[in-house]
This record gives C-alpha cells, structure tokens and sequence, in this order.
C-alpha cells in the first residue's frame, strides 16, 4: 500500500492537504486500539510531507521517480535538495556528510522525548564545530527549519536555544521570502510561546506515546480557540484517554465545560488541576471566578490570594481580589490593594474606578460609624439622667445603708423600692 492510499488521498505536494488528512484519520487510528495502524498512519505522513517538500524546492527536471513499490514517492535518495547545485557535498556520501550527521543527532535527540526536553542536551549539539562552518550554514538551516516544522514538541527554553544560535527572529523577512510567511510565523510563536503548554509534568514511567498524545493536545488547543466545541470535546475524550495526568488538558477540559455553562464541571476540572498542582496559577485562576459567580466571596479570595503569594505581580488575580474583597464588603483592603496597583502601573485604568469607589465610601462608612456611636451614648446618658432623676431619693437611701451597720436583710428590704422603680421606668421606656 502506497503513503497516498494509507492517508486516502491523491499524490499532491498540497502540505495543507496532507495535514488534513492525517488530522482526519487519526481519529480512526488510536495509537492505543490500533498501534500498527498509527505507525503506518505517522510514517505514511512523515513520507508524504518530505515528499512534498521534495517536489515544491526541485525542478521537474531534477526528480527522478521511484518505482512504484517506493510509495510512489518522488525522491532523489543520492542528492537531496540541501545538496542541489553544490559540487562538493555531491562528491562526498551523504552519510559522512558533517551536515547529515548533524541532523542525524537531531533526530536521535528528538526520538527520545525525555532526551529532548531537556535543554542541557540542546545546548551540547549546537555547540558542534559544524554549526559554525560557513559553509555548512544554508544547508543546515534548510534541513533544520525543514525538520523542525513537523518535529516541535518541546519547551520554549529550547525553541529560544535554537533561536540564540540560528537568529530566526532577527531575520524574518528573508526567511519569509525563503519559506513562506506561514513557515516563518510558526517559528516565531514558538520561539514566543504564545500557545507553549508544559512538558514538564509528564514521568518516564508513564506507558504513553508522547508525540501522538501532544499532537492531540495542540489539536484541542486549537479546536477551542476557534471555539469549534464539538470537535474540541471529540479531542478532549480522545486525549483525555490516553493520559489524565496533565493540568493543561485538564485545563482546557474546565475551559470547555465554562463554555458549554456548566460550572459544576468546570469546577471540578480545575479542583482536578489544584488536587495534582495546588500551586497551579490557571486552576486557581479559574476556580476563584467561578465562587465568585456562586456568591463564595471568601472562597474567592482565598484562591486570589493563594495565587498572588505565588505570583505576587498577576495583574488578573489582583484586580479580581479587588473586585472580590469590593464585593464582599471589605472596602479598607480594596482601597490599599487598589491604590499600590495604580501607583505602580497607572495605565491599568481597571484598577482606578474601585480605587476612587473605596476612597469615597471609607470616610462615609467612617461618619456613618462615628455618628452611630455618638447617638448610642448619648441615648444611654439620657436614659441614666432620666433614671436618677425618678430615683434619688432611694439612691440616697443606699447610701446610708453602705455607712451604717444595719443588719444585711434590713439592707435587702430597703432595696426593693428601688429595683421596683427601675423596673417600672424601663418598662415604661419599652412601651414608648
């Protein structure tokens, strides 16, 4: 069987095309019901793509076609694209060649995953003599940006490694001009890691087929930044089969269920994440919204501040701790939390409406308070002069009992007129 009849398509050097189909069938191929049938799908793909960018860089006259028992493929196995033109690399193997055994090294690190993610590994192959022969560099960057298009699960540390070696970013137009716009703008962000998840969470005991697995997770990624929910709850299931460990899947999970509504789910998404990272910034994030959304005001910034004691400068958990501690009454922690924010970055102008709403409630709370208490004592002398005024005479007569010796159940007699006036001048006082 073809690569073309395993990914049920024409022979095409549409790229695009290529990644749909994979993208389609590996919903039909799950690496763990149907292991061979995976292994043929990724090979197939890696071949058609190679293929495919095999015919886009070479001339019609340079490609020579295999038999058809090759897969169809279009390939000059002697003379690759990065050696078109060049005299020297031609005479000598390919095999030997110092930039093919570079990229050889690349993809044996990369094979091993725990191997790749790990940047020490990176830094000692790109320290090799051959990245710094001029001219192996055209070459070498050819083959890596080819490479690196299909094969880029790894961290950011690393994508910023290569960057530092290969200035990619420092040369976006002419790579462009080379590679495309497309090409160029996904180096970029992952040298930016503007979508970067974690790679660090996964454990080398784990039975996973991590390339599979982190192609699912991007493909949820993707999925629910489109908000295309049916087919990101379709991946989620998937990916959520193969591994429930990871709080970025976890967290897109919560995020799913926030955009269907149901926070109950969504609840228990991020209690997940927090349960296996509780020093999680996202689940918490996450978590203290939706008791906010429940009334649980204490809840919520309990969370806000557990997340800020991590990150003491999150903008979104300090303005949501304002917002919660506003809410919850708490006016004194909003008006210090929101003034420090908007003396440190007067451009976040969120901060600056409950700022001056808490400076304009503190000192009406404050009268409010020393009025209150101005009333209540004067209440209470007004009714102690009232109560005197009715009851001299006994008080005088308690007088007399304290300096003279009169027997103590005389003393108690004479107590009895004035506990009756006090009651009566109470109840008297509760009737008005």
């Amino acid at each position: 069987m073809s690569i073309w009849e395993t990914l049920e398509i024409e022979p095409t050097d549409n790229i695009a095309a290529i990644k749909k189909a994979y993208a389609k069938l590996l919903k039909i191929y799950h690496p763990e019901d149907d292991p061979e049938g995976y292994q043929r799908l990724r090979e197939a793909f890696d071949k058609a793509i190679k293929n495919a960018k095999q015919m886009q860089s070479t001339p019609p006259s340079q490609l020579e076609k295999t038999d058809e028992n090759e897969e169809n493929s279009y390939i000059n196995p002697a003379f690759p694209t990065w050696i078109d033109g060049n005299a020297e690399l031609a005479a000598t193997l390919v095999s030997e060649h110092p930039v093919h055994v570079f990229m050889e090294k690349i993809e044996t690190l990369y094979d091993d995953f725990f191997a790749r993610i790990e940047p020490k590994n990176w830094e000692d192959l790109l320290s090799s003599d051959v990245i710094w022969n001029v001219e192996h560099a055209a070459a070498i960057q050819d083959r890596l940006i080819e490479f690196l298009e299909y094969h880029y699960h790894f961290p950011r540390s690393i994508w910023e490694l290569l960057d530092n070696v290969f200035h990619f970013s420092e040369q976006e137009e002419e790579l462009e001009f080379e590679y495309g716009e497309e090409t160029v703008q996904f180096l970029l962000e992952r040298i930016n890691g503007a979508k970067e998840m974690r790679y660090d969470i996964f454990k080398k005991s784990d039975d996973l087929d991590f390339e599979a697995y982190l192609h699912l997770r991007e493909e949820v990624q993707h999925t629910l930044m489109n908000n295309n929910l049916e087919a990101a709850k379709s991946a989620l299931d998937f990916a959520y089969e193969l591994y429930q460990e990871d709080p970025d899947l976890i967290r897109m999970q919560g995020i799913y269920y926030l955009r269907i509504e149901n926070k109950e789910r969504a609840l228990q998404s991020f209690n997940d994440i927090l349960f296996i990272y509780p020093d999680d910034p996202d689940g918490l994030l996450y978590r203290a919204q939706i008791y906010y959304d429940r009334g649980q005001f204490a809840d919520a910034i309990r969370d806000c501040e557990h997340l800020l004691s991590i990150q003491p400068e999150h903008m979104d958990a300090q303005f949501l701790l304002v917002k919660y501690s506003f809410e919850s009454g708490d006016i004194e922690t909003v008006a210090t939390r929101a003034l420090d924010v908007v003396k440190r970055y007067p451009e976040r102008f969120e901060f600056r409406s409950y700022s001056i709403r808490a400076h304009t409630e503190i000192p009406e709370k404050r009268q409010k308070q020393e009025i209150n208490m101005q009333f209540i004592i004067g209440y209470a002398l007004y009714f102690l002069f009232l109560f005197i005024s009715r009851t001299w005479v006994y008080l005088i007569f308690m007088i007399l009992i304290v300096l003279t010796p009169l027997p103590s159940k005389y003393a108690l007699l004479l107590l009895l007129p004035l506990i009756w006036e006090a009651w009566k001048f109470v109840r008297l006082k509760t009737l008005a």
